[in-house]
């Protein structure tokens, strides 16, 4: 029964109704300022949450939060933001990276750690 409720609450439909974050921006920065401290003296790199048009057809306001959260991590101290291209990097699921994502991604972490 419980499998059922769980995947009747998750459509669409009704993820538009609960408007559900599980970490608020406040505590988000909070705990993300908190790691960059534990590595005080070291180079902290964060990397951008993405997503594809499934996630946005599935998780309504998608767009609007992942980029309040990607600013959060844009305007740590610091730490470096590493962005990622806009298309073609995702798997179906709109969320991991495919291979040319991990390329990507891959060229972009060396190109950060040489220029720190």
């Amino acid at each position: 029964m419980g499998k059922i409720l769980l995947r009747a609450i998750n459509r669409p439909v009704f993820r538009r109704i609960r408007n559900i974050r599980y970490t608020k921006e406040k505590q988000y920065a909070k705990n993300m300022s908190t790691i960059v401290s534990l590595f005080d003296g070291s180079s902290v790199f964060f990397i951008e949450t993405i997503f594809g048009d499934d996630l946005i057809k599935a998780v309504p306001n998608i767009e609007k939060y992942v980029g309040r959260y990607n600013t959060i991590l844009k305007q740590l101290k610091n730490a470096r933001y590493i962005a990622l291209p806009d298309e073609g990097i995702t798997m179906s699921d709109g969320h991991h990276l495919n291979e040319k994502g991990h390329s990507a991604l891959c060229e972009r972490i060396i190109v950060a750690i040489g220029a720190n």
